[in-house]
């Protein structure tokens, strides 16, 4: 590549269950056609199927149609991938702290990711860095 911070793919996605098949199948053809590695592209792909799981739930637990759509951004370059996405999250401040019923799925996001972000804004960002490696 012959830039850093690309913004490599940008998409809102549908917050519905029957979507993320279809989302994860893009952002993998994506990551493909930039030579990210198998590996590190199921962890962001999985990440990703989460997070909009995340707010699916969030959705549903709430009764609230506030978003029917959540913003999904990539970004590619030779030392990293970041995925954004903004919409409103089950996850809370609790959960980032260890507790609460999505405690453990953060832990295993956290896990997959070098670093995760989350801000506390309606609707909220969640970021999360992966590093590649040559």
């Amino acid at each position: 590549m012959s830039q850093k911070d690309i913004l490599l793919y940008a998409m809102r996605v549908p917050l519905m269950v029957s979507v993320l098949r279809s989302t994860r199948a893009r952002v993998r053809a994506v990551l493909g056609g930039f030579a990210v590695q198998q590996e590190l592209s199921d962890a962001v792909v999985w990440v990703l199927d989460t997070a909009l799981s995340s707010a699916i739930g969030w959705r549903r637990r709430e009764n609230r149609l506030v978003t029917l759509e959540a913003e999904v951004a990539l970004h590619v370059d030779d030392d990293s991938v970041v995925l954004t996405a903004v919409d409103h999250f089950s996850w809370t401040e609790e959960t980032l702290r260890g507790r609460g019923p999505d405690a453990r799925e953060w832990m295993v996001v956290s896990g997959f990711a070098d670093r995760v972000t989350l801000t506390e804004d309606s609707p909220a960002t969640f970021t999360a860095v992966f590093r590649r490696t040559p």
